[in-house]
């Protein structure tokens, strides 16, 4: 789910609304771009740093809503390539 290459934040979009997580992700990717843990490459272009997407991997590893999250990001996968 942390991969270490440019994520189109459409993606990241459909695979939060999927999740059924309550949180406000524009105001997110602001603050994450901000403190320089997300990088804007392009528009619409994104990539963690490598050292954020491990930790997030490793928390996601413990966090109760990590099958609802796995889940969001399926299905935002499978509607990406149709």
């Amino acid at each position: 789910m942390f991969a270490l290459a440019p994520i189109s934040w459409s993606l990241v979009e459909s695979a939060a609304s999927a999740s059924n997580l309550e949180f406000d992700i524009k105001a997110s990717c602001t603050i994450l771009i901000q403190r320089y843990l997300v990088q804007h490459l392009a528009e619409d272009t994104y990539q963690i740093h490598e050292r954020i997407r491990e930790l997030l991997r490793v928390k996601l590893e413990n966090l109760a809503q990590a099958d609802e999250l796995k889940h969001g990001f399926c299905e935002a996968m499978v509607a990406a390539n149709e």
